[in-house]
C-alpha cells in the first residue's frame, strides 16, 4: 500500500516506553538513554574496534502503534545499513509486521539532481553538507509488541559509532497538505568578525534545517487534532518529527526530513466554514 504524499508529523518517541536492549554494550558515559533523550549532542556511543554490527531490541506486554522511524546526528560512513523490524509478539516474536530491510545510512544524489564534475554519480549529500545527517523510512501504521534494529557498520570511524538520538513513532498526517509557497531555510548562524585588518574572521556553527509552512485548507477536526498535538500533548519544549513527504527522494528528502522544535503559538484563523488557515514553524533541534 503506497504511503500520503502528506506532511507527517510524530510527537512521541515509543522507544522511551520500553527498556532497549543492545547486542553490543555501550560505553558507560554515553548510555541508550541518551539517544532517547530530546538533547542534541548528547550521544550514544558504542566501541566498535572488535565487531562491525549491533542490534537494538525492545519487548512490550502492550501494543503500540507506528508507522515511522528516524535516526538524527550520526558518524556512520557510507557503507552503513539500517535494518527495522516490528514483531506483533512480544521479544521478536510471532507475525513480523513490518521490515525496512538492510538500508543505506545515507541518501544518494539522483541521476537528475547530480551536478556533472561537482556531484560525482554514485555520490551521497550526508557526507559534504553541513547539515546533520538524517535517515528515516516511513511504512504503513501498525501495532506492534516489540522490535529489532540492526546496524551493519563495516568500516567504523574511528572504531566508533555514535548516535545523538534515535525515534520510532507514530505520524498524524492531515487531510490536505501544507499549501504552495511553503519555504524552507538553510539557518547559518556563523559569527562573522571583523579584523582590524578588514577582513573578517568567522566563529562557525553548524548549519540548521527550518521550515515555515501553512495549511491553508484544515478542518476543524484536523486543526483540534493538531492544536491537541502541539498545545496539549508537546507543548513548544518537546521535539517534533518531520517527514514533510515520505514518499520525496534526492535534496527534498534530505532538506524536509529531521526532528524540530515549534517556534510561535499555536494559531489558526477560521477562513470559511470548516476550513481554517494553520501556520507553523518548524526549527531543527
Amino acid at each position: 500500500m503506497a504511503l500520503d504524499s502528506k506532511f507527517y508529523i510524530g510527537w512521541h518517541n515509543r522507544m522511551t516506553d520500553y527498556s532497549l536492549s543492545t547486542s553490543l554494550a555501550v560505553e558507560s558515559n554515553f548510555p541508550l538513554t541518551n539517544m532517547l533523550n530530546q538533547n542534541k549532542g548528547e550521544p550514544t556511543r558504542w566501541d566498535m574496534s572488535s565487531t562491525t554490527s549491533t542490534a537494538i531490541t525492545f519487548s512490550s506486554a502492550t501494543a503500540y502503534a507506528g508507522n515511522a522511524f528516524m535516526i538524527k546526528g550520526h558518524n556512520m560512513p557510507s557503507d552503513a545499513t539500517v535494518r527495522v523490524r516490528l514483531y506483533a509478539g512480544e521479544s521478536q516474536t510471532g507475525t513480523l509486521l513490518y521490515d525496512s530491510t538492510a538500508t543505506a545510512i545515507y541518501l544518494i544524489i539522483p541521476w537528475g539532481e547530480m551536478i556533472a564534475g561537482i556531484d560525482p554519480w554514485g555520490n551521497y549529500y550526508d557526507p559534504q553538507s553541513n547539515l546533520d545527517t538524517v535517515f528515516s523510512v516511513g511504512f504503513d501504521t501498525v501495532e506492534f509488541k516489540s522490535a529489532q534494529i540492526d546496524i551493519a557498520n563495516p568500516t567504523p570511524t574511528n572504531d566508533i559509532l555514535e548516535i545523538d538520538k534515535m525515534a520510532l513513532f507514530f505520524a498524524w498526517t492531515p487531510t490536505y497538505n501544507f499549501e504552495n509557497g511553503a519555504t524552507t531555510v538553510i539557518e547559518d548562524s556563523t559569527i562573522m568578525n571583523q579584523t582590524v585588518a578588514g577582513g573578517f574572521r568567522p566563529s562557525n556553527f553548524p548549519a540548521r534545517r527550518r521550515m515555515d509552512i501553512n495549511f491553508s485548507y484544515m478542518s476543524d477536526q484536523d486543526r483540534s487534532l493538531l492544536s491537541h498535538i502541539l498545545v496539549e500533548r508537546t507543548t513548544k519544549a518537546n521535539d517534533l518529527y518531520i517527514i514533510a513527504n515520505p514518499n520525496a527522494t534526492g535534496v527534498s528528502k534530505y532538506l524536509h526530513t529531521s526532528i524540530f522544535k515549534r517556534e510561535g503559538d499555536s494559531e489558526f484563523t477560521q477562513t470559511e466554514y470548516n476550513f481554517n488557515d494553520y501556520a507553523l514553524i518548524l526549527r531543527e533541534n
